[in-house]
């Protein structure tokens, strides 16, 4: 009997210790109105929104977590003389402009293809709190809650509109770099594109850390965004 029960107990260690993998995919929104724009110009934006939608038959977000660690990164994709390296990083700046990110105790650190000397970290507390609503749908057969930002401000471009997560699925992750949220977010609304998961699955993988590499330097995403300008003013 004894063995038994130590059975169950080391079966039960293992059922909570196993890490999960959610996949998924995107969808560009098309730009806003373009008063006073040639049709030309107009046409060929939409006509890039089609193909960056198109590509997300074949590039997936990837979220790898281990209950309180994740991390997020786009699958690799290589060019072809369909979609050319631009398009690839074009589309991965309209959909998560940061990433990989690595997520650990309510802080992420993450990358961005601007500028390739800096490693972004976001403090999540520093820039959002959640309200969540009574509002629920079905994602992949899991209940969701709707969960919206609050004390947003000037700071907080880099927070979703809003994101669905599933307090049924307790561990963290998210396609963005905020996780601060009771169970697994399932989808998110971004200002470019809205990213819901498509798969969920065990996995043995581990999250892969994001850690400064020699010469980059940790600052956060006001940091980035005052760099950026300040090198485009050079230019």
């Amino acid at each position: 009997m004894k063995k038994f029960t130590l059975i169950i107990y080391l079966f039960s260690i293992f059922a909570v210790a196993q890490n999960h993998e959610i996949t998924y995919t995107y969808k560009v929104e098309e730009f806003g109105a373009m008063e006073g724009v040639e049709k030309y110009i107009v046409d060929h934006f939409k006509n890039e929104v089609k193909k960056y939608n198109k590509m997300a038959e074949f590039l997936k977000l990837k979220t790898i977590s281990n209950g309180e660690t994740y991390s997020t990164r786009f699958n690799k994709m290589m060019q072809s003389d369909e979609y050319t390296n631009t398009d690839l990083m074009s589309v991965k700046t309209l959909v998560s402009s940061v990433q990989p990110i690595y997520y650990d105790k309510g802080t992420s650190l993450a990358y961005n293809s601007a500028i390739s000397s800096v490693v972004i970290e976001v403090i999540n507390k520093d820039y959002v709190t959640w309200e969540i609503q009574n509002e629920t749908k079905n994602i992949l057969g899991i209940q969701c809650y709707k969960a919206t930002p609050q004390n947003k401000n000037a700071k907080a471009k880099l927070v979703p509109e809003y994101v669905w997560f599933a307090p049924s699925l307790n561990f963290k992750a998210s396609p963005s770099v905020f996780g601060n949220l009771p169970g697994a977010v399932l989808e998110a609304k971004k200002h470019n594109a809205l990213i819901t998961a498509v798969e969920i699955k065990e996995t043995n993988k581990e999250p892969k850390r994001v850690e400064p590499k020699p010469g980059q330097k940790v600052m956060t995403y006001e940091g980035l965004s005052t760099q950026i300008l300040q090198t485009l003013g050079k230019n």
